[in-house]
Formats: structure tokens, sequence, C-alpha cells
């Protein structure tokens, strides 16, 4: 994913903006699960969905998930991307309550 070539100071602050949004998405959880639910069930309140989120488990899966990402951005070159991302908090995992 990352080689070890030169990255322009316009291409790194792209690079992190889409790879922040990715990993937004992930944080977030299973949206379209919530999606579903709703479709089936007719309008969720906030609080139904926070508690539909918690059942699922969804910060612990979606923790799993970025820790890979998070793994498999591990390498030299993408140290600066990285930290930069690691400073926006882009690998923490959002409780139910924030994903909603």
């Amino acid at each position: 994913m990352f080689n070890e070539i030169p990255v322009s100071a316009f291409s790194q602050t792209t690079i992190l903006d889409v790879l922040a949004q990715f990993l937004f998405m992930v944080q977030v959880g299973p949206q379209s699960v919530l999606a579903a639910v709703e479709q089936v069930k007719g309008h969720l309140t906030r609080s139904q969905k926070i508690q539909i989120l918690e059942e699922l488990d969804t910060e612990t899966h979606s923790g799993m998930r970025l820790q890979i990402l998070r793994s498999l951005m591990g390498i030299k070159s993408a140290q600066s991307i990285l930290q930069t991302l690691e400073e926006r908090g882009a690998f923490k995992p959002l409780p139910a309550h924030q994903c909603v």
C-alpha cells in the first residue's frame, strides 16, 4: 500500500483526509445494520439505536478492525501519516452514543 517514494505535502494531506474519512466509517460501526432494523421496525429513537449498537458490541468489533488497519500502515514510509491519524483519534472506536 505504501512504497518508499516521496509524498508531496498536498498528496499527504489528501491521503490523510481520505483515510480519516474511511476510518471514521469504521469507528461509527455498522450504520447499515441500524438502517435495516429501522426499515423493518420503523423509526428508532436515539436510545434504541444506541441499545442496538451496544448489543452488537460494535465498539469492540470496530476496535479490532481499527487495530488491523493500523497495523497495515505500520511501515516506515507511512509513519507521519500514521502519527497524524493517531493524533486525530482515528484508530479509537467510538462508543455507541457517539455513533448515532
